[in-house]
């Protein structure tokens, strides 16, 4: 590699990473509260809940690296700008687009990554996600347990005592899982846990009162009896992690068995009322799709426009390129935030409305270069 390429991917790394930490901490830092509280209230490890923070990085990644990259451009080439390093590369025979070509291939390396992690790393994490949120969810009997308070936990309603850590004593519970609802009585009870859902009540030196009928009341003595309590049925299947996340070759496979549905559905002469529903179910699968796309190479598009606007910033280089990162973050977005609304109503097609920022970023990105080079 030569030394003019090491020396800009030098001055354009540092403060890539610097914003893409600063701006992957902003983002993260309204779920450290629920994931504190998590930790508290169902005593999940920290290896977990750093698994769930990691787990939730990749969707943040795809915010985070464009306006990364545009921060590390934009005051990159304004810090060598200003300092006139670049009018010296440019006196030693350099042209325009060979140096800006390495932030151009970095750029695209890192689409290439986001694309990678887009299609392989965020499915399996989250995945992952989904499992570790639906465990948050569930309730942790040890410490919703309160001295002399009732606990319902489904069909069983427990009631002790005196509650020290996961011992109890003077135990009372009723079960009414069965066809026939009974009460078991125990002097001690402690809860035992095998997994998040699944949790074992053992109740010691106790006894079990049945009555079916009025003329068959039953009593049982016991010195140690289990309970088994799945959380899963007990608060029902409803919970939710959120939705997993799909592919982009399955993304595109939904997308095209949409289209085929939507043909079909017309080619049968269907109900009007069909007919729309499957053209909006093709278009919502048409912008995940091209959502899955757009976003992962949001950085080549960004850098065409940051590399120019960066050169121009021949003084206050650092300070001029933080406050046009922002505005081009801000504008960006905002284009992104506008054009999806237009693109689900059919004002603008689909497969073309996720991309206008990025086309449009990247033309004028490569108007600026080709001036900045007619200029000399």
């Amino acid at each position: 590699m030569k030394f003019k390429t090491r020396y800009i991917l030098h001055e354009l790394t540092v403060p890539f990473l610097l914003g893409l930490a600063l701006f992957t901490g902003v983002f993260l830092m309204h779920g450290l509260y629920d994931l504190t509280e998590s930790v508290i209230s169902h005593g999940f490890s920290f290896p977990r809940m750093f698994l769930l923070v990691l787990s939730g990085l990749p969707e943040t990644f795809f915010l985070t690296a464009p306006m990364a990259a545009i921060l590390g451009v934009l005051m990159g080439y304004g810090r060598l700008a200003a300092d006139n390093e670049l009018v010296a590369f440019r006196v030693a025979g350099f042209s325009l687009i060979s140096l800006i070509i390495p932030a151009l291939v970095a750029s695209l390396l890192l689409s290439g990554g986001l694309l990678a992690l887009r299609q392989y790393g965020q499915p399996a994490l989250g995945r992952a996600r989904v499992n570790l949120l639906e465990q948050m969810a569930m309730p942790a009997p040890e410490r919703l347990m309160a001295a002399e308070s009732y606990l319902e936990l489904g069909p069983y309603t427990i009631y002790a005592a005196s509650v020290e850590g996961n011992q109890m004593g003077d135990v009372y519970l009723e079960d009414r899982s069965g066809p026939y609802p009974i009460d078991i009585y125990a002097r001690q009870a402690s809860w035992i846990r095998y997994s998040p859902e699944l949790y074992l009540l053992r109740l010691e030196d106790g006894s079990m009162h049945q009555n079916p009928d009025e003329a068959d009341y039953r009593v049982l003595s016991f010195q140690r009896q289990d309970v088994q309590i799945d959380l899963t049925e007990v608060v029902g299947r409803s919970i939710s992690g959120g939705e997993e996340t799909t592919s982009i070759v399955d993304l595109y496979r939904r997308k095209e068995s949409s289209y085929k549905r939507y043909l079909e559905g017309k080619k049968q002469l269907a109900e009007a009322e069909k007919i729309v529903r499957l053209r909006e179910n093709y278009r919502e699968d048409l912008l995940e799709f091209h959502r899955a796309l757009a976003l992962p190479l949001a950085p080549f598009f960004l850098v065409l426009i940051a590399a120019p606007l960066g050169m121009l910033a021949r003084q206050s280089g650092k300070a001029i390129g933080f406050i046009l990162s922002l505005l081009l973050i801000f504008l960006y977005y905002l284009f992104s935030i506008l054009i999806e609304p237009l693109a689900i109503q059919g004002l603008v097609p689909a497969g073309l409305a996720l991309w206008v920022p990025n086309i449009l970023f990247g033309l004028l990105g490569i108007v600026l270069i080709y001036r900045l080079q007619e200029r000399g």
